[in-house]
């Protein structure tokens, strides 16, 4: 009873069983004795509604018989099931009714070999060699057509280049130096070298308020040493540092236009070229006035002990997007901290 309770209730939303289509109970005594009694019981229709079969929505067209052969060609009884839609009483559905679906077997697939061993055999067969060349050949195309696929695939259609990458390469090739200004904005502040400092340097000039105070500006480096792993001494020396930039002249108007909603801070930008590819960067500061844009870059002392060539043209080319996305004039500056 526990097997045909399983069997019984685990289905989703289908349950399938064999069954007879002509119902033995009335006239075969031990039909009421089997553990699948149960479930066998329920499917059958009551005998005044066993002959009154619905078609069975989404099924093939179902014939008249639910049992396959008859001896002497005999036609379907009273006791048959007709094959169909039949809707059951039974306490277990939602509204007291269930459908049992009474299946035709001159529908389906009967008498299938059963497959042991090798399911397909012909796989291992030799076809002869004709299908073999034929797929040799069509084996060989695809290798073509992927290795074609993968080359166009592997063109780019856009060479990008950053603007550190266009100038250090403009600058190797030895290309004019563009007009840049140079200003000086903290040169008396004593302060650590190295990459790290010159980082957080531009950490914090990214981040911290345009009117920030010494304390603001110190709780901003104090975090950005901490994501740098910056030791307190360079977090010291970079809150000196960034105090004296705000207050230079030229920071002092790009607050004002900062107050104004004039000004840009760490904005990507992309320009094509004249060759088609693509250059792409982010610059540190641009602020607008009314007789146009002033781009300004960054850079320690240490930084432009290197390259200071480099780092004009870097800008210069900041400075040459703007005033192409604005259509109006952009003066390039180093601010040399």
């Amino acid at each position: 009873m526990r097997v045909a309770y399983v069997a019984a209730t685990r289905a989703r939303d289908l349950l399938v069983i064999p069954a007879i289509g002509d119902d033995p109970f009335p006239s075969w005594e031990p039909a009421g004795e089997g553990w699948i009694e149960p479930v066998q019981r329920a499917i059958y229709p009551p005998a005044s509604r066993r002959r009154a079969a619905r078609p069975a929505p989404r099924c093939p067209s179902l014939g008249d018989d639910s049992v396959l052969e008859r001896p002497d060609s005999d036609t379907p009884g009273r006791d048959n099931v007709q094959p169909g839609l039949h809707e059951m009483d039974g306490a277990g559905a939602a509204d007291g009714r269930y459908p049992v679906v009474w299946w035709d077997p001159r529908t389906l697939k009967l008498g299938v070999r059963p497959t042991y061993g090798i399911r397909h055999q012909g796989l291992i067969e030799d076809p002869g060699p004709d299908v073999l060349a034929a797929d040799l050949r069509r084996y060989a195309d695809w290798q073509r057509s992927r290795e074609r696929v993968l080359q166009e695939g592997a063109r780019p259609s856009v060479a990008v280049e950053t603007v550190t990458e266009w100038a250090r390469r403009a600058a190797d090739a030895e290309a004019a130096e563009p007009e840049v200004t140079l200003i000086d904005a903290a040169s008396g502040v004593v302060r650590p070298s190295g990459p790290r400092f010159g980082t957080l340097v531009h950490a914090v000039l990214a981040t911290v308020a345009l009117d920030a105070a010494r304390d603001a500006i110190a709780d901003v480096s104090t975090m950005q040493a901490r994501i740098l792993g910056a030791t307190s001494e360079e977090a010291t020396a970079a809150t000196a540092l960034v105090e004296q930039a705000l207050v230079h002249p030229l920071l002092a108007r790009a607050r004002e236009a900062w107050r104004r909603g004039r000004c840009r801070r760490e904005t990507p930008i992309a320009a094509v070229q004249a060759d088609g590819s693509m250059l792409e960067g982010v610059l540190d500061l641009a602020f607008e006035e009314d007789d146009g844009w002033t781009v300004v870059d960054f850079k320690t002392q240490a930084e432009l002990a290197g390259s200071l060539a480099r780092y004009r043209r870097q800008v210069a080319a900041y400075a040459s997007v703007v005033a192409r996305v604005t259509g109006r004039a952009a003066t390039p500056v180093l601010l040399r901290l």
